[in-house]
């Protein structure tokens, strides 16, 4: 049984694919390294917002059944606003991230790959890329800031942390999004979908 060096409290029993976990107790933000639980000396404060996902639930998307493990709230670059990254898991064991800002949704996957990815600040809105064999659009650019996250995540992040992001689109709804770090660059697929076709199980 792991525990919270912070407070004590029972970690989850299944930290498979996890990096970074606040305690649900105190709030104190973990490491997860080794299979050991390692104080991160930093507490998430989640900002509450209205949402249609919990962790701990069950919900469905077409065929695809997920839980939601954990979430990142973010901040635009010049601060009007903010939205949600949700890490959730699949019945068949793949993550992936939903995002939801105000209706809007999208589900992508982390994509592997062998090409070199631009950077999203010499991007511009209306351009067009190609990105693994796709020809994208550019519809935004923006910086994002951490503000806050609960839960259990795949990645070490913590409020304040900024990176600049991309979103390209394709036909037929195909959404790449790229992000672009200090000294690294992911990439993302999936595409927008409609809310009414998510429902809690």
């Amino acid at each position: 049984m792991l525990n919270c060096p912070a407070c004590g409290a029972s970690a989850p029993a299944n930290l498979k694919y996890t990096r970074l976990m606040v305690c649900q107790n105190c709030k104190t933000t973990l490491f997860i390294e080794d299979e050991a639980v390692k104080h991160a000396g930093k507490k998430a404060a989640l900002i509450e917002t209205p949402s249609i996902f919990s962790i701990g639930r069950r919900y469905r998307y077409r065929h695809m059944h997920f839980e939601p493990l954990g979430r990142i709230q973010f901040e635009y670059g010049d601060g009007t606003g903010s939205w949600d990254e949700w890490w959730v898991m699949t019945d068949n064991g793949t993550g992936k991230w939903i995002s939801i800002d105000e209706g809007d949704i999208a589900i992508e996957t982390a994509v592997e790959h062998n090409e070199k990815l631009p950077e999203c600040i010499l991007l511009k809105p209306g351009q067009k890329i190609k990105l693994i064999n796709q020809t994208l659009t550019v519809t935004e650019i923006d910086k994002a800031t951490c503000l806050s996250m609960e839960g259990r995540l795949p990645e070490v992040i913590f409020p304040g942390e900024k990176h600049q992001y991309a979103h390209c689109s394709g036909a037929g709804g195909l959404l790449f999004t790229l992000e672009c770090f200090e000294n690294t660059r992911q990439l993302y697929k999936g595409s927008w979908v409609d809310p009414f076709d998510i429902e809690q199980l």
